[in-house]
């Protein structure tokens, strides 16, 4: 387990007849035993790169995006608590996977997939304090979240356009329920159409996006899966969420 915490001290009645700035020095010595010393930057990205889905975890993906660390802070931005830059320690992605219904190479280069086409990725964030993560875990649960998200989506989606077509339209979030029984995580999908031309077809497909998150220690640990033309299999992000819980309560960092 990736913890650092003080050792405790006892401190005598012997105290009392030490000069005062020794009386100072003894009492900060002793406070700061008991408190968690903060988690570094070198073990939040240690702690992330254990948790993370690989692509050995999903057999028939293939990796189209390498792992890498991101600066974005956690799903939904405003529409949940905002997580400052401040807050976090360090949000490490796992590697993007992908398959669809032609088999691709891995890395995909330039094959295009063709739909049913599904994805995953998952993202550690490691806060300062585990107050942060949970709170923010809390937000993604509320009732307002997913309109808040229809609205942040459609604004983005708004000037983005392949060719003359654009690029989303229709777009909806809901709460879905988070797969994993006893732990308190939340769960929000976002579906739309996509343009034609992205996969070459004669009619704007159906896109699914679900985004499941929990809190462990001081870490948030995020899912998201993508489906086109269905959604991605429940039972795969049932498993996915039980890989990550593990491996996360394994390697708890607080």
């Amino acid at each position: 387990m990736l913890r650092r915490r003080g050792t405790h001290k006892q401190v005598g009645i012997g105290i009392l007849f030490l000069p005062t700035a020794a009386v100072c020095m003894v009492l900060i010595c002793a406070c700061g035993a008991d408190s968690a010393e903060p988690v570094t930057k070198r073990q939040a990205t240690a702690f992330g790169r254990m948790v993370n889905i690989q692509r050995s975890d999903v057999p028939g993906m293939a990796v189209y995006v390498a792992a890498f660390e991101t600066w974005n802070g956690p799903p939904f931005g405003r529409c949940t608590t905002n997580v400052s830059e401040q807050d976090r320690v360090a949000a490490i992605e796992s590697p993007w996977l992908l398959r669809s219904k032609r088999r691709l190479p891995s890395p995909v280069r330039f094959a295009m997939p063709v739909p049913p086409v599904e994805g995953a990725h998952s993202v550690v964030y490691v806060m300062r304090e585990s107050s942060i993560a949970s709170r923010n875990v809390a937000a993604g649960r509320r009732i307002t979240t997913p309109g808040c998200l229809t609205k942040l989506k459609a604004k983005e989606a708004a000037r983005r356009f392949v060719g003359r077509e654009p690029y989303k339209l229709g777009i909806t979030a809901s709460a879905i329920p988070f797969p994993l029984a006893r732990v308190g995580g939340y769960g929000v999908r976002v579906q739309g159409t996509l343009a034609r031309s992205v996969y070459n077809l004669k009619v704007r497909p159906t896109y699914y996006e679900d985004t499941f998150g929990f809190a462990v220690g001081s870490a948030e640990i995020v899912l998201v899966v993508t489906g086109v033309e269905r959604p991605f299999p429940f039972g795969e992000e049932r498993r996915l969420l039980s890989l990550l819980y593990s491996r996360a309560k394994t390697h708890e960092i607080s």
